[in-house]
């Protein structure tokens, strides 16, 4: 059983900070969040995420022009497809309180890799939150797992704050994604990862190595996405494949 957030390490050490991985119904219901301001913060940690792995180097869309007038880098989704992806439980959540986020910003360099993984509690973090003053919790991330057979679901939409990188959060919702896939009965995970034809991306070839060296993806097939996604295609700044990769999901 997971320690009380904010609770002391051995020998006297600071607080450690808790993170909270939920369904998006357990932190809807549990914690009686607002769905809009909910959609906007998980739609600004993945579009920010998309933005560094496809619009920078090698950028993979055609800028668009945005309210302003100005041209920016094309958003990977919008607020009301993520409220439905809310709405249909498809989304999986990483959450803290504020609080245990400033604590862990004091704890620097030396404390970057040093946090607890609270699972499926949404009570414990409304707790924490009435205990540390007001204010919503903080998306730190977030990774879709969508149904797509009997058999077979898939990743997608994988993103962490830009805050909160390079502390194997990524990783913390990967596994959450997979243990999802195993109580829905699927016995194989499956993912897309979308890199120019022409050119080796450096985020795109990081991102290949990270899922099948450290997770045990292996590549399946290739599709040309300009065929399986025609309106979609004149998008795209250079040409571009999608690789999909599939995993065994093992009983635990």
């Amino acid at each position: 059983m997971a320690e009380p957030a904010g609770a002391n390490g051995e020998g006297g050490d600071p607080p450690v900070p808790a993170v909270y991985l939920l369904g998006a119904a357990e932190a809807r219901e549990g914690l009686g969040l607002g769905a809009a301001a909910l959609a906007a913060q998980v739609t600004d940690v993945i579009n920010a995420a998309y933005v560094r792995g496809e619009h920078m180097h090698t950028q993979i869309w055609r800028p668009v022009v945005a309210a302003d007038g100005k041209p920016g880098p094309a958003p990977r989704t919008n607020r009301a497809e993520v409220a439905g992806l809310l709405a249909e439980d498809r989304l999986v959540l990483l959450l803290a309180a504020e609080a245990d986020l400033a604590a862990w910003r004091a704890a620097g360099e030396a404390g970057r890799k040093r946090y607890r993984v609270v699972e499926r509690a949404a009570d414990a973090l409304a707790e924490r939150l009435r205990g540390s003053g007001p204010g919503e919790p903080v998306v730190l991330g977030s990774v879709k797992c969508e149904r797509l057979t009997e058999e077979e679901c898939e990743l997608g939409m994988l993103g962490v704050h830009q805050e909160w990188l390079r502390r194997g959060l990524g990783e913390v919702l990967i596994k959450a994604a997979e243990a999802k896939a195993r109580r829905m009965g699927s016995s194989t995970m499956k993912l897309e990862i979308l890199s120019p034809r022409d050119v080796e991306h450096p985020v795109k070839a990081m991102l290949k190595a990270w899922y099948t060296k450290r997770h045990g993806y292996v590549e399946a097939e290739q599709e040309d996405f300009a065929a399986g996604n025609p309106d979609l295609a004149p998008l795209l700044a250079v040409p571009c494949d999608f690789t999909v990769y599939r995993k065994p999901l093992a009983l635990e």
